[in-house]
């Protein structure tokens, strides 16, 4: 039982097991009752929580703000560039078929209207990457107002 014990404190931080461990695990098994083979199933959920409650305040805490604003811009800047790169591969297969023969005449025009669509995605990436964040909210914001007015 102390294994599966070991094993449900997995969900606690590193350094809290480091620290606390042993104490943890002899308090469990005296609250175990005896013969048992396997914790009780309300044992195992109050580790398993405890555990998970201390990792969510670690990630909400005031020195974890910087690592969330980072990721924040991380996903800024890769949202709209995953966008803009793949309308941008819609426009290069589009615009591959329409020089090919036999010619469609709507393939090019579609190729052109891909890439306008496209652009903004681009503009707001490059905005992000050059710390213009402000404007990239903006653009973005011109874009889906845009599109509620196509639809």
């Amino acid at each position: 039982m102390e294994r599966c014990y070991r094993r449900l404190l997995a969900a606690y931080p590193k350094e809290h097991r480091e620290r606390l461990a042993e104490e943890m695990i002899a308090v469990l098994m005296a609250g175990a009752e005896p013969g048992r083979r396997w914790p009780a199933c309300c044992d195992a959920y109050d580790v398993v929580r405890g555990g998970l409650a201390i990792r969510l305040r670690r990630a909400v805490d005031q020195g974890s703000r910087r690592h969330w604003r980072d990721a924040a811009d991380v996903a800024a800047l890769i949202g709209p560039l995953l966008f803009f790169t793949a309308m941008m591969f819609r426009v290069a297969v589009y615009a591959g078929r329409a020089v090919r023969p036999p010619v469609v005449a709507g393939e090019l025009l579609q190729a052109v209207e891909l890439a306008a669509y496209a652009l903004p995605y681009g503009l707001v990436a490059l905005l992000v990457w050059l710390r213009r964040t402000r404007a990239a909210t903006v653009r973005g914001r011109v874009q889906e107002a845009g599109k509620e007015v196509r639809t």
